[in-house]
């Protein structure tokens, strides 16, 4: 297993990451709009998902967040198991003073329909402070990961690292991974600040659309975030 795998993140790492990964995603559904619905944004909280049944949030309030998440294939998904299904397991510990931010934000994003309600139905969480070493969790964070947090792996790595790993997963060229980064880092420098594309960035962008199509989801991608074509 990787490092990622095995130690509890650092918790300043994830929004910033979270950020890039975002844009390196509106980037890559301007060629593949299929891959739209894999990372979006609601106001604070962050949403991701794959082509499999598995999804997870991230509940951002300033510093602090929670993140829980839903593996379709993990042993503890309760539609495929016989083992009583308990959701404090998987928050035991969690700080009084992200309680709120827990059940009014991430949890009201995995929503499933269970045991004839509507109910947060998650197979790992975790939460944090960027002031903090580690995250918090209920569990060994190789069991946190392996059951959901595996869905924001690239998200939780070093910017140099992680933009290493959306080249690569991605298949980005390195105008498209140099154009990732430069915008990252005016993001970065100005959060708050609408940002708009350059002439070259929205040019870059125009040459990897097939269709309008792609380009329309690319444009709601970035939208999410606060970037404009």
């Amino acid at each position: 297993m990787t490092s990622i795998e095995l130690k509890y993140p650092e918790p300043h790492l994830l929004w910033p990451g979270a950020i890039l990964g975002s844009i390196a995603h509106a980037l890559i559904v301007a060629r593949y709009p299929d891959l739209a619905h894999e990372q979006s944004w609601d106001e604070n909280n962050y949403c991701v998902q794959d082509s499999a049944g598995s999804r997870g949030t991230v509940a951002f309030s300033e510093k602090r967040f929670v993140a829980v998440f839903f593996s379709e294939n993990s042993v503890r998904n309760p539609f495929n198991s016989n083992i009583p299904y308990d959701i404090q397991r998987f928050l035991a510990g969690l700080p009084d003073e992200l309680a709120t931010l827990a059940h009014q934000e991430a949890l009201q994003y995995v929503l499933q329909e269970y045991d004839g309600t509507a109910s947060p139905v998650i197979t790992s969480a975790f939460w944090g402070d960027a002031k903090q070493a580690e995250v918090g969790a209920a569990e060994a964070w190789e069991d946190v990961f392996q059951n959901g947090a595996f869905l924001i792996k690239n998200q939780m790595l070093p910017q140099d690292e992680a933009l290493a790993a959306w080249h690569s997963e991605y298949e980005l060229s390195d105008e498209e991974t140099a154009f990732v980064k430069s915008l990252f880092l005016r993001k970065l420098s100005q959060p708050q600040t609408q940002l708009v594309l350059t002439t070259s960035e929205l040019s870059l962008l125009k040459s990897l659309s097939q269709d309008e199509q792609g380009l329309e989801a690319s444009r709601e991608s970035f939208l999410e975030i606060n970037i404009s074509l």
